[in-house]
């Protein structure tokens, strides 16, 4: 399988995963009371929502980025190759 496919393959499961995760992390921390606990010059809800975005953002770049990493070592290796001798060739490894 061609890297590029491979890695395109599946970035978009990296931005649901990283809604998801931006979503359980801000069950816990709320950006808007961060506002001011640090006494920030900033609206709330403003703030809040850029931080939803900054987060969701970085959060799907890590996971991107570890796809890649991901596919590009499967295909040095030779495992991205889609036939079924590959796959009794990992089940015997």
């Amino acid at each position: 399988m061609d890297l590029r496919k491979c890695a395109f393959g599946v970035a978009w499961v990296s931005a649901i995963a990283s809604v998801a995760i931006t979503f359980i992390m801000f069950t816990f921390f709320d950006p808007g009371d961060a506002v001011e606990m640090l006494g920030l010059n900033a609206d709330p809800g403003e703030f809040r929502l850029q931080a939803y975005m900054f987060m969701i953002l970085l959060i799907w770049l890590v996971l991107w980025i570890s796809v890649i990493i991901n596919c590009f070592y499967r295909s040095v290796r030779g495992d991205c190759v889609p036939n079924n001798e590959n796959d009794e060739n990992i089940d015997s490894r």
